[in-house]
């Protein structure tokens, strides 16, 4: 999926450092429940991957000219 300026792609493993960015960036977190500590992100960022092979949707969302990553976008049961 794309707009004019940003481009969804399906979360992959190499996306790990720059989820890690999100997870514990200050500003980023502040209204989703806080910071998560540098120790837990990577058994956080394996089990969204892993949901993703169980029916739940995880996008990385990238600026098209640079190919930043500014943001993760989900779709997955609450619960």
């Amino acid at each position: 999926m794309e707009t004019d300026r940003c481009v969804l792609n399906k979360l992959r493993e190499s996306d790990y450092e720059e989820i890690k960015g999100i997870y514990t960036n200050e500003k980023v977190r502040t209204y989703l429940g806080g910071v998560i500590p540098e120790v837990h992100t990577l058994n956080k960022f394996q089990d969204i991957l892993a949901r993703s092979n169980m029916g739940a949707y995880y996008w990385t969302v990238r600026m098209k000219p640079t190919n930043e990553c500014i943001g993760l976008v989900s779709l997955d049961q609450h619960g």
